[in-house]
């Protein structure tokens, strides 16, 4: 497991306590008169990245810089994103994006942006990770819906 995710081919890191990656698995459930339960489920599944991706004023080698991570965060396509897993996903990024800084020294600044990362993709065959979460192993297609609230 990196302790980075790549975004356009540039690395950043985040902040463990603040990245929440979430899998929503779309379907509908309704109980019919007789009292049974009738579900279905789509074929896809989401994925929902939530979290602060941290970027530097001057990137180090191999990393992006605030710059960078403005750049691609706005841009209105999807965009390569390599998870912590190291798995790569075609994704869009949505909604707003809050930046925050550590230092009143704009020029040598560490930031922070909270960001919403989401794709779609057929129903992986997910193994547990290590830390009892599942990682996807299937490649993540752009979403042309709408994306999905967060739970």
């Amino acid at each position: 497991m990196n302790n980075y995710i790549t975004l356009d081919s540039y690395k950043y890191s985040t902040s463990q306590e603040r990245w929440a990656p979430v899998i929503v698995k779309p379907g509908t459930v309704r109980f019919t008169i007789e009292g049974t339960v009738d579900a279905t489920y789509a074929s896809n599944v989401f994925y929902i990245w939530n979290g602060e991706i941290r970027a530097e004023a001057v990137a180090a080698g191999g990393y992006g810089s605030m710059d960078t991570l403005r750049a691609t965060l706005i841009k209105r396509q999807g965009v390569t994103f390599i998870d912590h897993y190291g798995s790569s996903h075609s994704v869009h990024i949505v909604g707003e994006m809050m930046e925050s800084f550590l230092q009143p020294d704009w020029a040598n600044s560490l930031g922070f942006v909270q960001v919403r990362i989401t794709g779609s993709a057929p129903l992986p065959s997910a193994s547990p990770s290590p830390s009892g979460s599942l990682s996807p192993s299937a490649s993540i297609s752009p979403s042309a819906s709408a994306s999905p609230s967060a739970p």
